[in-house]
């Protein structure tokens, strides 16, 4: 039952809309994709706050994983190399588990080093604006185009051509 109910989901979200206006019957597809052609709907200060909350939080895991298998091979090396404080791949059976304090240690490190990560890549963004702002200041006002048009200027004047455009045997 619950597969004939799924299909009948997926089925009914194939179908496009209908809609009657005027005597006449139109399919409407429903617009359920936001305008992404217009980039002014929010500030640029909001676009690179966004983005730096994305790359924070995208970064996370990486930064976690990273700086837990920092902290454990700390560990490992702060006592002597014992095999119970070894790494995570390297752990057996037995393995001393980190501490509440070590795991707050870890879970801010990583928090920090993901913000780092953001602030390098809004930085990076900024430089690159400032660039590509600089080289259309350096082509010139970034304005008004002028186009200037002029007459194609003639080596030759007119009746000279014509006489070259006679053809031969007559006069």
């Amino acid at each position: 039952m619950k597969g004939k109910a799924l299909f009948l989901l997926v089925l009914a979200g194939e179908f496009s809309v209908f809609a009657q206006t005027g005597g006449s019957t139109q399919i409407v597809a429903p617009n359920i994709l936001p305008d992404t052609q217009s980039s002014s709907e929010f500030p640029l200060w909001a676009q690179d706050l966004r983005r730096g909350e994305i790359v924070a939080f995208g970064s996370f895991p990486f930064t976690i994983f990273v700086s837990t298998f920092t902290m454990d091979s700390i560990r490992y090396f702060q006592h002597n190399r014992n095999e119970k404080y070894a790494p995570w791949p390297f752990k057996g059976p037995g393995a001393i588990e980190m501490s509440r304090e070590e795991r707050e240690k870890t879970l801010l490190i990583a928090a920090a080093a993901s913000v780092a990560i953001a602030a390098i890549d809004f930085t990076i963004v900024q430089v690159k604006r400032n660039k590509e702002r600089k080289r259309i200041e350096r082509q010139g006002n970034g304005g008004e185009v002028y186009i200037i048009r002029r007459p194609i200027v003639e080596d030759e004047p007119e009746e000279e051509a014509s006489e070259e455009e006679a053809p031969e045997g007559e006069p």
